[in-house]
Order: structure tokens, then C-alpha cells, then sequence
């Protein structure tokens, strides 16, 4: 009778024990928050976060047509590996201030030939959302620049895709517009979960 009960108690316990290691392992491998500085992202693991302080040399490499610089306070680059057979070369998010605008209307207007695409709210905060292309020597990129005026300081996301121009004489598959949409899709929900500290 003692075993019975013994076991009828272990019994209880394993679904409770299940739940709580289903959580736990949830909340690891959904991503990763990094409060740096002035914000933070909420990310998966197969994108690296790069520091001027620790990876600025790496910050200037982050595509033919750089993504991120060692002036940005932040990037996040994502991996690819999932499309190491295609002309994919990367994708990274940036978190910049431009230190030239003083005010809302010269932190808004860019002086940059972006395609205006209106505002998003982020965290509760207003950004102006433009599109970006630009291309250079068989490489291209492309996305997206979100900028708002906080605290008396004009910050700039920027998230992006680098393609190499697509070779149907070399063995590899072309990154399609479904698997642009795909990463851009993730880049943008990376954007959604940025948060000022």
C-alpha cells in the first residue's frame, strides 16, 4: 500500500515536472533579449549581436554593401546557414543615432532618396518607416529604415538584406522572393521588439 501511494504521488507530480521543463526550454531557445545602451532587441539564436566596444572590425564587414558600421550601436546579424546554397549574402539589423538632427523634422527627413512607406509604432514610440535599395559591382540590398526623435535624440533602425547577383552558371540556387519575404518578415518582428531602456 506505502508503494502505491508513493507511486500515485510520483504520478501527480511528472505532469507538473513535464509543464515546467517545457516552459523552461521554451523561454531558452525563443529568443534572447539584450538590453545594450539606449534599447534592446528580443532575437532568436541564430542571429549574432556585434558591439562597437568588442566587434567593430567585424561591424565594417557585415556585407559588400555594409549593413552595420562601427559607428552603430548595435547590430544584429542573422546566420546563413539556412541559405548557404544561394546568392543570399546577409541580413542584420542596426541601431544607430544621427547626431546631426536636433530636432523632429531633421531627424524624419534623411536627406537620403528613400521610398516614404509612413509610421509604425514601436514600443509605444512613433517611427517613420522608408524603404532602401541601392546596388553596387553584382551585389545588391535592400530594406527598411525606421527613425524617431526620443528624448532630444534622433535614433535610426535599419534592417536589411544583401543578395550577390544570382550566377545560373555556378551551382547554386537563386534567394527567391519568398525567401526574401521570409527574412524580411523576420527582420521586421526582430524591429517589433525593440524597446528603449
Amino acid at each position: 500500500m506505502l508503494y502505491l501511494s508513493l507511486i500515485m504521488r510520483v504520478a501527480k507530480i511528472i505532469p507538473i515536472l513535464v509543464i515546467l521543463i517545457g516552459i523552461t526550454l521554451f523561454l531558452y531557445y525563443s529568443g534572447r533579449v539584450q538590453s545594450i545602451g539606449v534599447g534592446s532587441f528580443k532575437y532568436s539564436s541564430d542571429f549574432t549581436l556585434l558591439l562597437p566596444e568588442h566587434d567593430a572590425e567585424a561591424m565594417n564587414r557585415v556585407g559588400f554593401i555594409p549593413l552595420c558600421y562601427e559607428s552603430d550601436l548595435q547590430c544584429l546579424v542573422l546566420s546563413g546557414d539556412k541559405y548557404y546554397d544561394t546568392n543570399f549574402e546577409t541580413a542584420a539589423i542596426s541601431l544607430n543615432i544621427d547626431a546631426e538632427s536636433k530636432n523632429m523634422n531633421d531627424c524624419m527627413y534623411s536627406g537620403e532618396i528613400y521610398t516614404e512607406l509612413g509610421t509604425i509604432t514601436i514600443g509605444g514610440v512613433q517611427f517613420s518607416v522608408s524603404s532602401f535599395g541601392d546596388g553596387a559591382t553584382g551585389h545588391t540590398t535592400g530594406g527598411n529604415v525606421y527613425r524617431t526623435f526620443h528624448d532630444e535624440t534622433c535614433y535610426i533602425i535599419s534592417a536589411g538584406i544583401n543578395l550577390a547577383r544570382y550566377n545560373e552558371d555556378v551551382d547554386m540556387r537563386r534567394f527567391g522572393d519568398t525567401e526574401y519575404g521570409e527574412v524580411m518578415s523576420r527582420l521586421e518582428s526582430i524591429v517589433a521588439t525593440f524597446r528603449f531602456n
